[in-house]
């Protein structure tokens, strides 16, 4: 009788084999048979598990679907070109503010290609995004940004006035944006400035 998790392993195996020889993981089915790690998994398991995130499904769907819409949100269109290289930017200014693997991020905004670039661009340095709801209150907003414990904070123009500013979960988030080109909040950088120059 098989177990379901070796039932999933092999279904996933099976699947994604194909595709991982034709992007260069395995050479060859006698390569993607071998356990080269300690005897316990083969090559692709040990990729799906250890070398490939969200991020990098991202990228695989830009390869495959270059021109096709992959974001159709309040009348704007993004390609997954365009998606996978504004996640990129994210990426790119997130790690240069300091975002590192482990840490969290914290978004409080509506919808917006900058959210999705951001949970695609955490991704891609390690980090872990925390969507805070906007329609939530300052002292609901306030008590989840003490608890997810975050290094950094996005937040749109249009709500910074919910965030208790001399609070102390604000206080202890030492990277902090605005989704804007321009800013005049003390302590706050303007994002979408960042993204431009990325």
């Amino acid at each position: 009788m098989t177990r379901p998790r070796e039932k999933a392993r092999s279904t996933i195996a099976e699947i994604n084999r194909e595709e991982i020889w034709r992007d260069g993981g395995c050479s060859s089915q006698e390569n993607a048979d071998k356990q080269p790690h300690g005897g316990t998994m083969n090559e692709l398991e040990y990729n799906l598990i250890h070398r490939f995130n969200v991020g990098d499904a991202l990228s695989r769907s830009r390869a495959r679907y270059p021109t096709k819409v992959a974001l159709d949100l309040l009348g704007q269109q993004l390609t997954y070109r365009e998606l996978d290289g504004l996640s990129n930017r994210m990426a790119r200014v997130l790690w240069d503010a300091g975002v590192r693997r482990g840490t969290t991020v914290s978004f409080l905004a509506p919808n917006s290609a900058e959210y999705i670039a951001a949970f695609f661009g955490c991704a891609r340095v390690g980090a872990a995004l925390a969507p805070i709801n906007h329609w939530l209150t300052a002292g609901e907003i306030d008590y989840l940004l003490e608890k997810v414990h975050a290094t950094a904070l996005v937040v749109a123009p249009g709500l910074i006035e919910r965030l208790n500013l001399e609070g102390k979960a604000l206080g202890e988030i030492p990277i902090r944006f605005v989704l804007a080109q321009e800013t005049t909040t003390k302590g706050f950088h303007p994002l979408l400035q960042m993204l431009n120059q990325a």
